[in-house]
């Protein structure tokens, strides 16, 4: 079973994105890249016009809105774990027939058949991507899209090696285990987006401000907050700045028959 080591379960991301909604866009820089490479990725497959398209972790609608942007679809279904996301990504349709379903998409069962999901940034929480992937296989079309990312290894790392604590992140390897009995790969490529800060107190409100928290800083002592950043400049310093290393991991793979 593919679990995270430091949450507290669906009720702790919760908390955590829930905290990070008004000021998530202004700092999820590296998520607006992301988004920008999913778009060429799909825009590759040539194909602008689905039957049914299912988006798993809507969060603040960025995605969303550049999705709806460059492609059409008979029906939309959106899902993200907060109720109140659909305030997000409401105005992204206008009068296209679409329908929001909150809630713990490993536990959802999705209505119908689809011919694309997608998903930016997301199943990297599940407690299981891999039985996610097996189960949104069977409702997909012969030649149906999934494209999304998700996080590699070396994910804030500088966090991981100091305080040895973070995500079960997988290895391209294991995504091709998971992908292979149900799909053709089109692309399943990995980079490494390295972020620089003023100081490691920064990159902890930069963490904060989206959500994804690479520690229980709550539960720190002023000791242990100061041994952690003397530690981060010690370790991971690049002239006057830190850095911070996000290692997104894309996907484009269409359902085999």
């Amino acid at each position: 079973m593919e679990t995270n080591s430091f949450n507290d379960g669906k009720k702790f991301i919760k908390q955590r994105f829930a905290r990070a909604l008004s000021s998530y866009n202004d700092n999820a820089v590296v998520q607006q890249q992301i988004h920008n490479r999913l778009i060429e990725l799909l825009q590759l497959t040539g194909k602008t016009s689905f039957k049914r398209i299912l988006e798993i972790g809507c969060g603040t609608g960025g995605y969303t809105q550049q999705l709806t942007s460059v492609c059409s679809a008979n029906e939309w279904i959106v899902n993200d774990l907060f109720d109140n996301c659909i305030q997000n990504v409401s105005d992204c349709f206008f009068d296209k027939s679409w329908k929001y379903l909150p809630g713990d998409a490993e536990q959802l069962i999705f209505p119908g058949t689809f011919d694309m999901v997608t998903s930016a940034s997301c199943i990297q929480w599940f407690n299981s991507p891999r039985l996610f992937i097996q189960r949104i296989a069977a409702q997909l079309t012969d030649g149906a899209v999934l494209l999304l990312n998700t996080f590699g290894q070396n994910n804030f790392y500088e966090i991981s090696t100091i305080t040895g604590k973070g995500l079960a992140y997988v290895s391209l390897e294991h995504i091709k285990d998971w992908v292979n009995p149900h799909f053709d790969i089109l692309y399943l490529q990995e980079e490494e987006i390295k972020l620089q800060f003023p100081s490691p107190m920064k990159v902890l409100h930069h963490l904060k401000s989206t959500g994804v928290t690479g520690t229980n800083a709550n539960f720190w002592t002023r000791k242990m907050l100061q041994a952690f950043c003397d530690e981060y400049v010690d370790r991971y310093s690049v002239n006057n700045d830190v850095t911070l290393t996000y290692h997104p991991v894309y996907l484009l793979a269409v359902k085999n028959n």
